[in-house]
């Protein structure tokens, strides 16, 4: 199935009061993430379940309050993640 056969397979399937703009997308980015996912199935690119166990471990070390970031300084979530993750 091609990219342009899966998105009118989508949207097909939505159903007739799915009108708005954002529903669309959010079926979309569904479809599309559940397509990537099965290609790196597909490809190898798995974890098994200890590793992802052990990364998840690892993010929670991170979270220590000498590694917090005060919300004046950058902000943003991304930043706290990239502090955290050091």
């Amino acid at each position: 199935m091609t990219d342009k056969e899966a998105v009118l397979d989508a949207l097909s399937r939505l159903p007739e009061n799915a009108s708005s703009i954002e529903e669309i997308t959010e079926e979309l980015q569904i479809h599309g993430s559940s397509s990537r996912g099965r290609e790196a199935i597909a490809a190898g690119r798995t974890k098994s379940q200890e590793e992802v166990k052990q990364l998840v471990d690892s993010w929670a070390t991170g979270w220590g309050s000498d590694n917090l970031v005060r919300s004046g300084s950058r902000g943003s979530r991304r930043h706290l993640f990239l502090h955290c993750a050091r």
